[in-house]
């Protein structure tokens, strides 16, 4: 009997091209952008970022009592709570200036790292408190502005803001009393220059 060899169909063994990354290496690339972050993070002040959105909210939440005053026809109330860093917004329905069962009430919390404060001048003359207001009705002890059905507010209110971060940033708030505008204002850091940011 013949025994009949053949070539061996084994072909040699070529490296494999491969797709991805190791563990390895994903653990290099996570540590590097770990210690760029770190480099990178002091620089970065968020406080004046912080500070233009607790403005611009406050500035919202004044002119939704504004729309709300007129578009219901009936007063809405709305009182700072400085110490707590919110805002209580009240649908006076019957016009009472008195908080009842029958008003809708909420309360809204400013943006995180900021607070009410006083600035180191105001947007118009000098700034004892972070409301102001020569007419505003204290109501529950809170400052409170009132927003009538024809529009207009019972007090020139200004509310001061500012930041919680390493550099402190003003912000202010100021009512339009005969048609209820809400405009904000930005106080250029280290000087004593109010300027307009919007309305």
């Amino acid at each position: 009997m013949r025994v009949i060899r053949t070539r061996s169909s084994h072909r040699p063994r070529t490296a494999v091209s491969r797709a991805g990354f190791t563990l390895a290496e994903l653990m290099v690339v996570v540590v590097l952008l770990g210690i760029m972050a770190a480099l990178v993070a002091p620089n970065i002040d968020m406080s004046r970022a912080r500070a233009d959105t607790a403005a611009m909210q406050v500035r919202s939440i004044f002119q939704q009592a504004h729309r709300t005053a007129v578009s219901q026809q009936h007063q809405v109330i709305v009182s700072v709570d400085t110490a707590g860093r919110r805002i209580r917004f009240v649908e006076d329905r019957n016009n009472d200036r008195t908080i009842q069962a029958t008003d809708r009430v909420r309360w809204i919390p400013i943006e995180e790292g900021t607070r009410f404060g006083v600035p180191p001048v105001g947007v118009n003359g000098a700034a004892t408190a972070a409301v102001v207001g020569g007419t505003a009705t204290p109501i529950d002890g809170l400052p409170s502005l009132i927003f009538r059905r024809d529009g207009s507010v019972n007090a020139e209110g200004q509310i001061y803001l500012q930041s919680d971060g390493r550099r402190v940033y003003h912000r202010a708030i100021v009512l339009n009393k005969a048609i209820g505008r809400a405009s904000w204002f930005r106080l250029r850091y280290g000087t004593t220059t109010w300027d307009e940011a919007g309305y």
